[in-house]
């Protein structure tokens, strides 16, 4: 009887180490599975944070063809024919919610910087909607401008492909 309770423990000591390798390659693979998983889930945020900031590329420099319409003109004595302040002002109002909704997907230290510029849009909007006399709303028009160049400049180095591509492959 002490054979075979000696053998049956041996093959039992030799099943569970074949089962142990067996659940250690399983664990392998499945550490595979969930970190090929982790990459295509980074891999399709990337995609979509790309995505949104060419939509907001895209509305900042529709924007700014409404502000380049507030500043100084090539005669600046004169006002220019056709232009409604108003409707003007409620374009770049969107726009800043737009940009509200949608800088998140700029790196930290550029979020600060671009809610710093879309406060003072905001800032200039109140004085332009107030202001009468044209070579000011000339001036403030400029300033919104400059804003504005100021915001694209921080969103449009965030869709070149070498800043992309340094995120994208970042380990």
């Amino acid at each position: 009887m002490e054979i075979t309770s000696l053998i049956v423990g041996i093959v039992g000591a030799i099943a569970s180490a074949y089962g142990a390798y067996l659940a250690i390659n399983e664990a392998k693979k499945a550490k595979k599975s969930a970190d090929k998983a982790e990459e295509m889930k980074n891999a399709i945020a990337t995609e979509q944070n790309k995505i949104s900031l060419g939509r907001l590329f895209n509305e900042t420099k529709n924007c700014m063809r409404i502000t380049i319409k507030l500043a100084t003109s090539a005669t600046p004595d004169k006002k220019t024919r056709g232009l409604n302040y108003q409707d003007s002002i409620g374009k770049i109002r969107e726009f800043i919610d737009v940009l509200k909704e949608n800088c998140h997907y700029l790196p930290e230290p550029k979020i600060k910087l671009v809610e710093k510029e879309y406060q003072n849009i905001e800032t200039q909007l109140v004085g332009l909607a107030k202001e009468n006399n044209q070579p000011k709303k000339y001036e403030i028009g400029d300033d919104i401008h400059k804003s504005m160049g100021e915001i694209l400049k921080h969103i449009k180095p965030e869709l070149d492909v070498k800043t992309f591509a340094n995120k994208v492959y970042k380990t």
